[in-house]
């Protein structure tokens, strides 16, 4: 079963940039992208997935759609979801705001990039991102519906 990454990004040039990305041939894992411009949708596709009995994401590349540290606050009430709790978030953003960077751990994010400014170089951290969430980390099955 490919990986299933749910990209939540309101930038519409930075979607097009990770959808070609991912359709490298040289791909490290298989893989099936879904994105929401915003947390509205995101919750959405999420619900959907769930009433439907399919697998859930397997992670989650919150980009741009949260910008401040007020919005990171979102993470912390997604992570009290029993259901998707375990989804790993990766925040996916241009920022290097410190104070953004610390609010997005400190309201459990798995891991924060900033984006590249080449495509080759958001090709080589996405890979980088995909072989090791998808082959070295081991996702926790309960992310998976029964």
């Amino acid at each position: 079963m490919p990986l299933q990454v749910l990209l939540i990004d309101n930038q519409a040039h930075d979607i097009e940039l990770v959808q070609k990305a991912l359709h490298d041939k040289d791909l490290p894992v298989a893989t099936k992208l879904y994105v929401a411009h915003n947390i509205v949708e995101a919750e959405k596709i999420l619900a959907e997935h769930h009433i439907s009995h399919q697998h859930y994401v397997d992670l989650i590349l919150l980009g741009n759609a949260i910008s401040t540290p007020e919005e990171i606050k979102w993470l912390k009430e997604f992570k009290r979801s029993h259901a998707c709790r375990l989804i790993p978030i990766i925040m996916f953003t241009s920022t290097e705001d410190e104070a953004l960077i610390r609010a997005a751990y400190q309201q459990y994010a798995s891991a924060y990039l900033v984006k590249p400014k080449t495509l080759n170089e958001l090709r080589d951290m996405l890979h980088a991102m995909l072989l090791f969430w998808g082959k070295i980390a081991r996702l926790p099955p309960f992310t998976r519906m029964s």
